[in-house]
Formats: C-alpha cells, structure tokens, sequence
C-alpha cells in the first residue's frame, strides 16, 4: 500500500517550531477531520482546512472529513518529519510542508480605553439573542439575571467564577500587580465541562489572551504561572496545550480576530465574526470568548477609576 500525499497550506507557529525543533513524535488521538500527534510533550494538530487556523495546527487539503478513519490511522503510529520538507504518519500517509504558510497572530491595537469601549459596546449588541445555551457564555449576556438549571456547567462555574472576577478587578484596579489568584477558583474551572477543550479551560485561555491583548504582562505572567500551578491532572494534555498556548499569546485566528476588533473600535460586520466563533468547536469560540469579554469589562471599568460591581446573585 502506497502512502496518500497531500500538500500542506497553512500550520501554526507553534506547530511549525515544533516541527522544526522535534523530528520524531506519535499519533495520540484521531478525529474524522484532525489527529493529534505528541513531539517530546509538544502536540500538533493536523488536519482539514475546514479546522481553521490556531498556533497548533497543521491545515492540509485532505479531500473530506470523513478520510482519516478510512485510511486505518490510529493511535501509536510513529510520525517523522525528515529534511525538513516531508512530514510522514507511518506508511499511510505523507505531507508535503514545503512552501507552506507560517501563520502567527497579528499584532493588536495598542490598547486605547476609547476606542476599546465603543468596540466592547458594538460587540456587546451583537451578542443579544445569539449566545448558546450550554457553555459558559450565558455570564456575559447583556440581560445576565440568574442562571439557568438547565446549565449545569454554568451553575458550577459561579462560585470560582466570581472569586476570579473579583481578583481580576483588583488586579487590574491597582498599580502592582497582586499575589496569585485563589488557586480553588481555577480548579474549579480547569477541566469543567465536557470536550477535548472544556469549557472552564477555554474561558482561562481568553483571560490570557485578553490580558497578553492589553499590554498586562506582569499580570498573564502572575496568572499564567498560577494557571500551571492549579492544572496538574486536571487537564488533558491536548487542553493543556492550547492552555500553554494561550500563556505565549497565541490562540484561533477568529479569537484574535474579535480582540483585534474590541481594540480597533470596530462597529460593523459583529455578526460575521461571531459566525467563525460560533464555529469553534461545540462551545469553545464562546467560551474563549466569555473569558475575554470579563478582562476587558473589568479593564474598562479600571479606566474609569472604579471598581466592577458584581452582583451578589452570583456568589
């Protein structure tokens, strides 16, 4: 049996350093569009452009969903990755990586309170009647009042969830950067949810990407160290991954997308671009986006010189 080959068109940052740094890894999971393979502890994701872009993947022109199972791909197979050109999965499959795109997130706006605002705001209408039901979304709906039964991953969430907003309001309150957030609060978020991302990760990963978004280095580093510290087996290791990923500053091309938006001041074509969110994962855009909407309230309501009020319902 001959291996398939294909063109690669589009990998990540992240995946294309791995690559380069790391030659041999193994396949640890198979989708019907992606597999994730493991370098030295370093995950790559490869897959069907229908993936989209993020700093992990590998986005090749496989013909359809549903080929990869077909072709008997399966956990353990060996990948190589030789003169730096050809990217092999056993003896079923070859990559052609030369001449493919390196994609890295643009760099954001400098951070204006102005301009953030009238962005935030935009996005805020755009989100009235479109947030999902399941997930973590539903903490930043405009007409927020209480949380649904029907959302037990939501009703889990409130108690951490409000303990980190409060230290996130503090933080971004004053001058020094404070101690490390309540590590209860972000055990009770990591890994709550179902998925290879679940939600309570996906929020995190906005948070850093917010914070990475808004110039707050010390802070992504106070958190992100904090972050690393609460995982432990709590994660699994592809989330982990897209966790650490999100400590560089790194993550979907369409989450950077709506920072770079809220940043820019942006007031139009909002629904566009909580389509593509929408189409990350089953709740992950959402949730992702979930965390950055809570940093960049709280950020705003930091440049006015007030704290957030945050509602006693929610504790």
């Amino acid at each position: 049996m001959h291996p398939l080959r294909f063109r690669v068109v589009r990998m990540g940052v992240i995946a294309a350093s791995t690559l380069a740094l790391y030659g041999q890894g193994v396949v640890i999971a198979v989708f019907n569009s992606s597999f994730y393979c493991d370098f030295k502890e370093r995950l790559v994701c490869i897959g069907s452009l229908s993936l989209g872009i993020s700093p992990l993947n590998v986005l090749t022109a496989f013909p359809d969903e549903g080929m990869l199972p077909s072709l008997g791909l399966r956990t353990g197979l060996p990948v190589r990755f030789s003169g730096r050109s050809l990217l092999a999965v056993g003896d079923r499959l070859v990559l052609a990586v030369a001449g493919a795109e390196v994609w890295r997130p643009c760099a954001p706006p400098h951070p204006d309170f102005r301009l953030a605002k009238t962005g935030l705001e935009a996005l805020e209408q755009a989100l009235i009647g479109r947030l999902p039901t399941e997930g973590l979304a539903g903490w930043i709906d405009p007409f927020f009042q209480h949380v649904p039964a029907t959302n037990p991953v939501l009703n889990r969430a409130v108690v951490p969830l409000n303990r980190l907003q409060v230290w996130l309001a503090k933080a971004l309150g004053e001058p020094r950067v404070p101690t490390d957030p309540d590590l209860s609060s972000l055990k009770g978020l990591l890994g709550l949810g179902p998925g290879l991302t679940p939600s309570g990760d996906d929020l995190l990963g906005g948070i850093m990407l917010a914070l990475k978004a808004l110039n707050k280095r010390a802070l992504l580093k106070t958190f992100s160290r904090a972050v690393l510290h609460a995982m432990d087996e709590q994660v699994n290791p592809i989330s982990a991954a897209h966790l650490r990923a999100s400590m560089d500053g790194t993550g979907c091309a369409a989450v950077h997308g709506v920072i770079n938006r809220i940043l820019s001041g942006k007031r139009e074509k909002w629904p566009e671009r909580l389509n593509e969110i929408d189409g990350l994962g089953h709740t992950s855009g959402w949730d992702m986006l979930t965390g950055i909407v809570i940093v960049f309230r709280l950020w705003l309501e930091h440049g006015a010189n007030r704290f957030p009020r945050i509602s006693s319902d929610r504790l």
